[in-house]
């Protein structure tokens, strides 16, 4: 006679053991924990398969896309009255990008602590939106319906005490615009020849992920969609990995744009750019203070001239800069 399988200890029902005053939360087992941490080492896998298999395409495609960058410039890009949010300690010197290049980054930049194997290139970026608004909720990180949702300012989530907002006008020359999609259609055109890394096939079989072509970036609407993912930090915090949006911005450095446009993900219908201080090639490029600044501001104007010491380099060591 076969013996009959053994059966999983029912969670319900079980003997609360617990005083009155203290809540169970949640329970779970050795067995539960077990396979969570199965399931995370899986999932980090996956990633560094998304990252590092795919690596060696990415440098060896370098030059088609770069070309596919180029395909269709955008016209150089005028903005007046834009702004950003400095931390109230720096606001002495709100035209720095240094706090792009701390901890992991920005969206479209990669920072010091964005890639745990060490393998990036640093480089910074300014983030400036077109309202004060929407500089407010980027620097935030937070929605109008998560305000909504729990009674909180953004303040009161952030844990962020004092910070100051500047006005700022500007002229980039070499502009990326990833709001078009046709922009975007002649880099999703070399991505979609990116082969498939042998582990990420292995992985999608074992994990059940479906066909593993699925999980690589094919088309337009994908590439903008990973791009404007709200929750692109994931990466960098999660998996100790640039996110898309922060490995598209390295391949806009090496297209020599100076520059990024894309939609708020936090402020519906806004606008931002990301302009990109250590790729100033034009002398009519510039961003600047709009308003009479204090005595203490000495850099009210970030051109060709002033982007290497308004770049951050100091907070970054030497080899991790890169070309």
């Amino acid at each position: 006679m076969t013996p009959r399988a053994k059966q999983p200890v029912p969670i319900h029902g079980i003997h609360n053991d617990f005083t009155g005053d203290i809540h169970l939360l949640e329970r779970f087992t050795e067995s539960d924990l077990e396979t969570w941490k199965r399931r995370s080492r899986e999932l980090d896998e996956v990633h560094d398969s998304l990252y590092h298999g795919l690596e060696p395409e990415r440098n060896r495609r370098r030059d088609q896309l770069s070309a596919a960058l180029n395909a269709k410039p955008a016209a150089p890009f005028d903005f007046q009255s834009w702004g950003r949010m400095v931390e109230y300690r720096y606001c002495n010197d709100p035209l720095s990008a240094a706090g792009s290049v701390r901890s992991i980054g920005g969206r479209f930049n990669i920072g010091n602590d964005c890639d745990e194997s060490g393998a990036a290139v640093v480089f910074p970026a300014l983030y400036i939106g077109d309202s004060y608004e929407t500089a407010f909720r980027e620097c935030y990180q937070i929605s109008p319906e998560k305000i909504r949702e729990t009674g909180l300012t953004a303040s009161d989530l952030c844990l962020r005490k004092s910070d100051s907002y500047v006005r700022l006008r500007g002229h980039i020359e070499r502009v990326f615009d990833m709001r078009d999609m046709r922009n975007l259609a002649p880099v999703a055109k070399v991505l979609a020849k990116f082969a498939v890394p042998p582990e990420l096939v292995k992985l999608a079989r074992s994990l059940k992920l479906g066909k593993p072509e699925t999980l690589l970036i094919r088309s337009p609407g994908r590439l903008q969609k990973n791009l404007q993912d709200a929750n692109w930090r994931g990466w960098p915090t999660q998996f100790g990995l640039p996110s898309p949006s922060q490995r598209f911005g390295l391949m806009l450095r090496w297209a020599g744009y100076e520059g990024v446009l894309y939609r708020s993900t936090k402020q519906p219908g806004a606008n931002c750019i990301a302009v990109f201080p250590s790729n100033f090639s034009s002398d009519r490029t510039f961003v600047e203070l709009q308003d009479d600044a204090p005595a203490a501001v000495t850099r009210t104007r970030l051109d060709i001239a002033s982007a290497d010491s308004l770049c951050g380099w100091e907070f970054v060591r030497e080899k991790d800069r890169g070309p």
